[in-house]
């Protein structure tokens, strides 16, 4: 089995939506706490003499946000991409050339998700040890629940493509015996 044989591109599959379901779900856990948390702070005033301005916490939230929702983009752009490599084998591109950036692709995509998960897991700490003051209706507090109210929504995007990529894996491993008989996969 060398390189660039389909049965390669195919255990690179099947690797990296593992690494992207473990990334996946690391995210969403982190957007889903860092909004409760953040929604938490808007209903109850912090009185403790340590507390934070929530000027402090917004740009983690906004950071965090901005992981979250480049995790359900990489699964997007991923499958983009792929669709993009399956043209070029119809159009004449030899497949086993094909495989090759397809393997080199998964690579990238794991360890995307992998700095993805890395990242939205250091915001999710801050945020968490963060002890906000903020005052119900003021500015800060609106910022704050408009951003909660985005990180629960993306979380729920990233688990929805994660159950995509789950069922994907599944439909793989079901068929595997197949699939490592076909010269090229679309």
């Amino acid at each position: 089995m060398g390189p660039t044989t389909t049965a390669t591109y195919i255990y690179a599959y099947i690797a990296f939506a593992v690494v992207y379901l473990a990334s996946a779900a690391a995210l969403a856990i982190a957007g889903f706490r860092a909004s409760t948390r953040l929604a938490r702070c808007t209903q109850e005033p912090a009185a403790s003499e340590t507390s934070v301005p929530p000027e402090r916490v917004i740009p983690r939230a906004f950071r965090l946000l901005d992981w979250v929702q480049g995790s359900a983009l990489l699964a997007i752009a991923y499958v983009v991409v792929s669709a993009g490599l399956g043209s070029l084998i119809l159009k004449g591109q030899p497949a086993s050339v094909v495989n090759l950036v397809w393997i080199v692709l998964n690579a990238a995509a794991a360890g995307a998700a992998v700095v993805l998960a890395v990242l939205g897991t250091r915001e999710l700490a801050g945020i968490a040890d963060a002890d906000v003051a903020c005052t119900p209706g003021d500015r800060a507090a609106q910022d704050l629940q408009r951003v909660s109210t985005r990180l629960g929504a993306s979380a729920v995007v990233v688990l929805l493509v994660g159950v995509f990529v789950a069922v994907n894996l599944v439909s793989v491993i079901a068929d595997l015996s197949t699939l490592l008989k076909t010269d090229f996969l679309l």
